[in-house]
């Protein structure tokens, strides 16, 4: 089983639809890849809620998982989102991701029916026995309707030795410090909200999988950089860019926006996959409103690398 560990900033990728919705730009999701490995994050989560896994054909969702593990392949840990209502695909994907040699598995509950907390173990501990793999529990309530409570993780994690970790996007914070008091120091705690970051670290996570950073990451990298040299009032500085960054990509139309800014920057195009849908022109001069001011300040507190518009991530 191989040892990588997610942790720092971790990039939730997008996943680059071509014009039609119906494919994967694979040009486009090798282009992503290659853009946040020249930032320098730290690893990345491919296929989760902002990969629009929920809305995307199996088929396409394991094209996608082969080309970023490819991409990345001996730079950076890579961990695949395998989520679905149905076991059966659960299952298929996971021995998919472990087929290909990806760095680990993460999954959410099963959605649209509640289901008590046996029932969430026994799911669990199906797809543990099935994969050995790095697994990371996803614990995203609002989306999928089922909580993957602190006790449960413990519990699975005892009896699991690869499960390793748990990513939060309760947007509890009381809940993720449970999970970090209550963990093992080998587990993985990993925050989901852009606006709790250096919270996070500050009282022993380990990162953040983030979806921000999947279209602007210089601030959250700049974040982790100043935390682990003990600055924190650089750290706060750039934690307060990175909660811009989350209030301009929370929409009531979830995806596009990151994608328009990833397409203003020269990485991928803007399609969003049905039912989800475009911006409209309105909202789109919003945004650009937004996302320019946002790298005026990138630049004003002295960011280092190239923050303009076109940037296309050719390192």
């Amino acid at each position: 089983m191989t040892q990588k560990r997610l942790g720092g900033i971790v990039p939730a990728l997008v996943t680059p639809l071509t014009a039609s919705g119906a494919d994967l730009d694979v040009d486009a999701a090798r282009k992503l890849v290659r853009f946040l490995i020249a930032k320098k994050v730290n690893g990345l989560f491919a296929l989760g809620s902002t990969g629009e896994c929920g809305v995307l054909d199996i088929e396409l969702r394991k094209v996608m998982a082969e080309v970023v593990t490819e991409e990345a392949r001996g730079q950076l840990p890579v961990v695949i989102h395998v989520g679905a209502p149905r076991e059966s695909e659960v299952l298929y994907l996971a021995a998919h991701a472990a087929s290909i040699r990806a760095d680990g598995i993460a999954l959410v509950p099963p959605y649209y029916y509640g289901m008590d907390e046996a029932a969430l173990e026994q799911f669990f501990a199906r797809v543990a026995r099935s994969v050995d793999l790095p697994i990371y529990l996803y614990n995203i309530p609002r989306n999928v309707k089922n909580v993957v409570t602190v006790r449960l993780f413990i519990k699975l994690a005892t009896a699991y030795d690869h499960i390793v970790g748990m990513k939060d996007s309760s947007m509890d914070f009381a809940s993720y410090y449970e999970l970090v008091q209550c963990k093992q120091p080998d587990h993985i705690a990993l925050i989901g909200n852009d606006a709790q970051i250096l919270a996070a670290l500050a009282v022993g996570g380990q990162g953040a999988v983030s979806a921000g950073a999947t279209a602007i990451p210089e601030p959250f990298v700049r974040l982790m950089a100043a935390f682990a040299k003990g600055d924190l009032d650089e750290a706060r500085k750039w934690q307060s860019i990175c909660a811009r960054i989350r209030r301009m990509f929370v929409k009531p139309w979830p995806i596009a926006p990151l994608k328009m800014v990833l397409h203003w920057r020269g990485i991928c195009g803007s399609t969003v996959a049905a039912p989800l849908r475009q911006m409209t022109s309105e909202e789109t001069r919003e945004l650009k409103n937004e996302f320019e001011q946002i790298m005026e300040s990138l630049e004003c507190v002295g960011d280092g690398g190239n923050t303009g518009v076109r940037d296309t991530g050719r390192g």
